[in-house]
């Protein structure tokens, strides 16, 4: 995957929103100078708006 084109990358995992926290855990280590979060589909919040909240991405 590179900046201009996000879309070409093989995903590396894939999951759902939970609340309060998720996690996505990778097969095998990965370098990479950039990351792609793509959110496919926008969970719903407490007032039934498709929303979501991203506050930190933390990459161990």
């Amino acid at each position: 995957t590179s900046a201009d084109k996000p879309h070409e990358g093989e995903p590396l995992a894939t999951g759902e929103f939970a609340q309060p926290t998720t996690t996505l855990k990778l097969k095998k280590p990965v370098e990479a100078d950039s990351l792609v979060l793509w959110i496919s589909e926008l969970p719903r919040d407490g007032e039934g708006r498709n929303r979501a909240v991203i506050s930190e991405i933390t990459v161990k």
